[in-house]
C-alpha cells in the first residue's frame, strides 16, 4: 500500500472512533438521566426536593421524538466536520492515557470557557428577534425532566449547545495536549451539568449545585422555564452575577423563603 492510502485508512478510522466513541458518551450519560429521573417520579423519591409538576403527556411523546431524530441523525454529521476541529485542537488516538491532573485541569479550563459562550450565546437567542426562530420552542415546556435539554431547534443545537461545549472541550485539549478518551470525560460532564439543570429536581447531593454561591443547579434554571427570564448561565452563577440577569430570580426565591416561614 502506498503512504497515501493508509493516511487515508487511519484517518477513516480515528474519525469512525471520534464519531462513535463521542456519541455513545453522550447516549449513556442522556438516557441514564432519563431513567433514572423517571424512575424518581413514577415511584415520587424526593418529592421535598421536587420543582414543579411533570410535563404533559403528549408534550413529552413529542420531545422524545424530536430528541431521537437529533441524537441519530444530526449528531452523527455533525461530528463528521467536527472530528477535523479535534484533531486540529490536538485531541490525539494514540494507545496512550492522559495524567489526571490535565484531565482535572482541562475540565476546569473547559467549563470556564463553555460557561462564557454558553451565558452569552444565550443571552443573545433570548432577544426579540432571535428568540422566535432560535430558543421559543425550548420554552415550551414550563417545567422540566432531563430530555428537555435537548429539546431545540437546529439553530439553538448549533448555536448554544455544539459551540459551547466543543470550543470549552477543544480549548482543553489544545492546553493540556487531551487524549480523545479526556474530551469524552469533558463530553460526559457537560450533558451530565445540563440533564441535571433540566431534572425537575433540586437534590442537595447533586454534583452540580454542592455549592450554591458559585454552581448554576436547577433550581436556578427551572425558575428561568417558569418565568422565562434571567439565569442563563450553565455550569456558573459568576456571569449572570456580574451582568445582573439573576436579580429577579435572588427576589423571587427570597419571596418564597419568606412564605415559607409564614406557613
Amino acid at each position: 500500500k502506498s503512504w497515501q492510502m493508509e493516511a487515508t485508512e487511519w484517518l477513516a478510522y480515528d474519525q469512525l472512533v471520534f464519531i462513535v466513541g463521542t456519541t455513545f458518551t453522550h447516549e449513556v450519560v442522556f438516557w441514564s438521566y432519563v431513567l433514572v429521573f423517571s424512575l424518581i417520579r413514577k415511584y415520587n423519591w424526593f418529592e421535598a426536593y421536587r420543582l414543579g409538576v411533570s410535563p404533559p403527556v403528549s408534550m413529552v411523546k413529542v420531545l422524545y421524538r424530536e430528541v431521537c431524530i437529533s441524537h441519530f441523525i444530526t449528531q452523527p454529521l455533525a461530528l463528521y466536520f467536527l472530528y477535523f476541529l479535534a484533531k486540529a485542537f490536538g485531541v490525539n488516538f494514540e494507545l496512550t492515557f492522559d495524567p489526571i491532573s490535565s484531565v482535572i485541569k482541562g475540565i476546569l479550563v473547559a467549563m470556564v470557557w463553555e460557561d462564557f459562550f454558553n451565558y452569552w450565546g444565550h443571552r443573545l437567542i433570548h432577544q426579540p428577534p432571535l428568540y422566535k426562530w432560535f430558543h421559543k420552542k425550548h420554552h415550551e415546556f414550563k417545567t422540566n425532566i432531563p430530555a428537555v435539554s435537548e429539546y431545540s431547534t437546529f439553530g439553538e443545537v448549533v448555536l448554544n449547545n455544539i459551540v459551547p461545549t466543543f470550543i470549552g472541550g477543544l480549548v482543553g485539549a489544545w492546553m493540556y495536549d487531551w487524549h480523545v478518551i479526556s474530551f469524552w470525560i469533558w463530553i460526559g460532564l457537560r450533558v451530565s451539568e445540563s440533564c441535571d439543570s433540566h431534572c425537575g429536581y433540586q437534590l442537595p447531593f447533586s454534583p452540580w449545585c454542592l455549592f450554591p454561591s458559585i454552581q448554576g443547579g436547577s433550581a436556578r434554571h427551572e425558575y428561568h422555564h417558569s418565568h422565562n427570564i434571567g439565569n442563563f448561565g450553565s455550569f456558573f452563577v459568576f456571569w449572570d452575577w456580574v451582568c445582573g440577569t439573576d436579580v429577579a430570580w435572588k427576589k423571587w426565591r427570597t419571596q418564597q423563603e419568606l412564605l415559607k416561614q409564614k406557613k
